[in-house]
């Protein structure tokens, strides 16, 4: 199992450091990272003002796979934003409302999913979750991709985040949901982009 630092826990902040928390220490979470290159992802680090730091040189947002339960905010929350593209949107889009800078895209909190921006984390600890496993989207993507980079949602991803929430569910990891009550209500104030 990796060990990470701070007693076992890995930090995130915005980029001004109003918003913070922590992860909990978990092997789960090794060998997860993923680079989206969707259209939806690039317009909203774009929205955000962000996309010279969030985006890479192929229009893709680097996020890791965390269970709820194991993601808390210490400091900030107030400051939390959501936004939704659409309101037919599955996806919710969560960012820091005094630096504008993203924290993680989340399903409901009936499907108990949660990607984190990775930005959000140290270098090292980025680092430390071992290689990008999959690139996905890229026929959004900025050319030249690299090599493996799958044009859609790959399958092999699909059985990963499968075998996740089948994970989360046996180990209690789906609550509590650090952006929602146990009524599916949002913590934070949310926007819809567009109707």
């Amino acid at each position: 199992m990796l060990e990470f630092r701070d007693g076992g826990f890995m930090n995130f902040s915005c980029e001004c450091g109003s918003v913070a928390g922590e992860i909990l220490n978990s092997e789960e979470l090794v060998g997860l990272r993923f680079i989206c290159m969707c259209k939806d992802c690039q317009n909203y680090a774009q929205f955000l003002g962000k996309a010279d730091q969030v985006l890479d040189k192929n229009g893709g947002t680097e996020g890791v796979p965390v269970f709820p339960k194991l993601f808390t905010f210490t400091r900030g929350f107030e400051n939390v934003r959501g936004n939704k593209l659409t309101p037919e949107s599955g996806t919710f889009r969560w960012f820091s409302s005094c630096c504008n800078s993203p924290i993680a895209n989340s399903l409901s909190s009936k499907a108990g999913y949660i990607g984190l921006i990775t930005q959000r984390l140290s270098l090292a600890d980025r680092e430390s979750l071992g290689p990008v496993y999959v690139r996905a989207n890229g026929e959004s993507g900025i050319p030249p991709l690299p090599l493996g980079t799958s044009q859609r949602f790959p399958l092999k991803w699909f059985f990963v985040i499968i075998r996740q929430i089948c994970r989360m569910q046996l180990k209690g990891w789906k609550r509590p949901n650090p952006f929602f009550d146990d009524k599916d209500r949002s913590l934070a104030p949310l926007e819809i982009l567009k109707n």
